[in-house]
């Protein structure tokens, strides 16, 4: 974590896994001064140090922040699905630009809802 010390400098809470595994990898949250949460994740590559991982993980953050959105790239059309899958006029999400993916989880869900 303190590789990212020049990109970031949040108030942190370190919580550790030490589990039998072949790689690395990091899910990061900041909290808004409005308390929006913003995540990004980042998995290691063969080769890469947790230094990497910890670094393409900040990374991803500020980029999902600047793009506007509470939720990673990755994870947008994941949010989508259950915010259709769960009650009507409950649920709400800030999210960047749309994804291809998505968009074609979106035609998808309510396609199949017809």
């Amino acid at each position: 974590m303190e590789s990212t010390s020049p990109i970031l400098s949040p108030k942190n809470i370190i919580l550790t896994s030490h589990r039998r595994s072949p790689g690395y990898a990091l899910s990061l949250v900041a909290e808004s001064t409005t308390t929006a949460l913003h995540c990004a994740e980042a998995v290691s590559v063969p080769g890469g140090t947790p230094e990497d991982v910890a670094l393409d993980a900040a990374r991803a953050l500020l980029s999902e922040v600047k793009r506007g959105g509470c939720v990673d790239r990755q994870h947008q059309c994941l949010v989508l699905l259950l915010m259709v899958l769960g009650s009507e006029d409950v649920g709400r999400v800030r999210t960047g630009e749309l994804t291809a993916r998505s968009y074609v989880s979106l035609h998808h869900y309510f396609l199949e809802a017809v």
